[in-house]
């Protein structure tokens, strides 16, 4: 899946910190803007027998529209700024899949999981949004589609780090916290497990 230069950038930010300095100390005082194009995910949301597409945009309250340019991380003083900028523009995430409504995300600034589950005709979208800062901790959220429309069907705490894989290896989220077994859907509260509250699986559907 390809992935968008907000996440990169949400990845990396902390690492700009010492480069938007220059050899002198001093900081560049103009925001220097990048690009944006839309995040593109792919996956058998809506049928087994072919792949849909979800197009994910960013919208801004503050100016009533979608952004095509985001600031680049290097051109600001630090990485709070950066965050802050999303904050003061009141940026969200718009989710986009054709026959149905668009789902807004508020603060979010893009994804990191957006995969499909089937089980028995029934499917649903299970999705780890990515903030402009990381978090560490997140929260995966499964949605169905029903009447034209995203519902929320349920929830569970997670960590952004269990989105991350080397190329070509299975991600931790769908091998330790959101897997199949049995042919049948389960997941496994993050925090609940940190907690020791609780450490067993519950059904998806």
């Amino acid at each position: 899946m390809r992935k968008t230069l907000i996440r990169i950038a949400a990845l990396i930010s902390v690492l700009f910190i010492l480069s938007c300095r220059t050899a002198d100390g001093t900081r560049p005082d103009i925001i220097k803007y990048i690009a944006l194009e839309p995040e593109i995910w792919f996956d058998n949301y809506l049928s087994p027998s072919h792949k849909d597409t979800i197009e994910v945009r960013l919208w801004s309250n503050s100016r009533r529209s979608y952004l095509d340019s985001i600031p680049d991380p290097a051109s600001m003083e630090s990485s709070m700024d950066w965050t802050f900028w999303f904050q003061d523009n009141e940026v969200g995430a718009v989710l986009f899949l054709k026959g149905f409504a668009p789902l807004c995300i508020p603060d979010a600034v893009g994804l990191h999981f957006c995969g499909a589950l089937e089980e028995d005709g029934r499917r649903a979208i299970a999705i780890v949004p990515c903030y402009a800062y990381p978090t560490g901790e997140n929260r995966c959220d499964i949605y169905t589609l029903e009447d034209g429309r995203w519902k929320e069907h349920l929830g569970f705490s997670t960590d952004e780090s269990f989105t991350y894989s080397e190329e070509g290896e299975e991600q931790e989220l769908t091998k330790e916290w959101l897997v199949r077994k049995e042919s049948r859907w389960m997941y496994r509260d993050y925090l609940d497990y940190l907690r020791g509250e609780d450490t067993s699986f519950h059904y998806v559907f």
